[in-house]
């Protein structure tokens, strides 16, 4: 499980290198990485509600992402780190959303940024779903080297469902779906039904990191728009 783990937190750096965010709270150093083995190791035992999804390597002379199984010399180049709808309760759907600020990071990393961004981050997906039952994505990565191929719409798809506008095949697709984007990552998340309900920014090195919440309505609330033309993925 340690070398999975391992080559998830690979794809996060060379997906997030230049996200000014990822940088000043996660610099890449190997005891960074080694927190990041271990927190990942840690929620999938135990965070309420936790779903990992892993694409392999495209099938050879294909563009179509294959979904990682038993063939452990296949290599992943996306996941998706999701937490499943939980139905309203003490114990449910706020507790399991909120990203814990409390454990201190491995030297090098900006704690006071770490832990303002988030409190922010949480405050904020509270005001936009409430305690109703939702899907999260969390976080989503792409090797460089595998973007733009489908990657993220696959992992999202996979999950919620493609049948945008029908009748939903899919069962998640009766709950609504939130997460957090960067600007760059906004064409690709409304194409995949995502709408933006609010944002903030946060200043690093004295310029504005600006962050998007996005929430894709369950099925029976959404409405064609009638704008079928296809964006390249950014995630």
């Amino acid at each position: 499980m340690q070398l999975s783990h391992k080559r998830l937190v690979d794809i996060y750096f060379a997906a997030f290198s230049r996200n000014a965010f990822g940088s000043a709270v996660f610099p890449d150093a190997p005891a960074v990485r080694q927190w990041w083995i271990d927190t990942l190791s840690r929620e999938l035992q135990h965070q309420k509600g936790v779903a990992m999804y892993n694409l392999v390597e495209y099938a050879d002379g294909t563009d179509t992402p294959v979904f990682a199984n038993e063939q452990k010399h296949k290599n992943i180049v996306a996941f998706a780190k999701w937490l499943r709808p939980m139905e309203e309760g003490p114990d449910s759907t706020e507790a399991a959303i909120e990203i814990q600020t409390e454990e201190p990071l491995p030297a090098g990393c900006d704690q006071e940024l770490f832990t303002r961004y988030f409190a922010e981050l949480n405050r904020r997906h509270k005001a936009c779903m409430g305690t109703r039952a939702h899907w999260y994505l969390e976080l989503l990565a792409t090797h460089p080297s595998h973007q733009r191929r489908g990657a993220a719409s696959a992992l999202v798809n996979h999950v919620l469902g493609s049948d945008d506008y029908g009748n939903p095949a899919n069962v998640n697709a009766n709950y609504d779906a939130y997460l957090e984007a960067s600007p760059e990552g906004l064409s690709t998340y409304r194409r995949l039904g995502f709408e933006k309900r609010d944002g903030f920014n946060v200043e690093i090195e004295g310029k504005p990191y600006e962050t998007l919440m996005m929430v894709r309505p369950a099925a029976g609330k959404r409405e064609k728009t009638g704008n079928g033309e296809q964006e390249k993925e950014k995630t």
